[in-house]
Order: structure tokens, then C-alpha cells, then sequence
């Protein structure tokens, strides 16, 4: 078992609670054992992926503005 494995496995069986809200990572992340020899490496919930629309990719390219701007534009409904 590699330690990554080894890690999650140890988490798992210190605060997971199937009773519990939330997924076994969402768990651990909420650990507050901070002199716990794993806090600082402990299992993390994957970041959800990030997807560009088309109509984003198209107006990065078209207008040669920022991502963050164009969501910007188009949650004020400027586009």
C-alpha cells in the first residue's frame, strides 16, 4: 500500500461515519485534530473540473478578454 493509500485509509478509520453527512472526504476535511501527525496531508474533496461553455471559448477568442471577465459579462447580461 503506497502512502497516499495508507493516509486515506487511516483518516477513514480515525473520523468517517457512514451516519454522517457528506462524502468520507468532506468528512476528513472537516477534521479538526490539528496535532494529528496526517492533518496536514489528509484527504481533500477533488475540486469540481472547470468547463468553458463554447459561447466563453468564443468570446475569449473573439474579443481577447479574460475568462473571468466574460463571466462577468454575461452574469450582468452585457453579451
Amino acid at each position: 500500500m503506497g502512502l497516499r493509500k495508507a493516509a486515506d485509509a487511516k483518516c477513514k478509520e480515525c473520523i468517517c461515519s457512514p451516519g454522517d453527512p457528506g462524502t468520507w472526504r468532506q468528512q476528513v476535511e472537516a477534521c479538526t485534530s490539528q496535532k494529528c501527525p496526517l492533518y496536514e496531508v489528509r484527504p481533500r474533496p477533488y475540486p469540481t473540473p472547470r468547463v468553458d461553455t463554447s459561447e466563453e471559448r468564443s468570446l475569449i477568442l473573439a474579443r481577447g478578454i479574460t475568462e473571468n471577465e466574460v463571466k462577468t459579462d454575461l452574469v450582468r447580461g452585457d453579451l
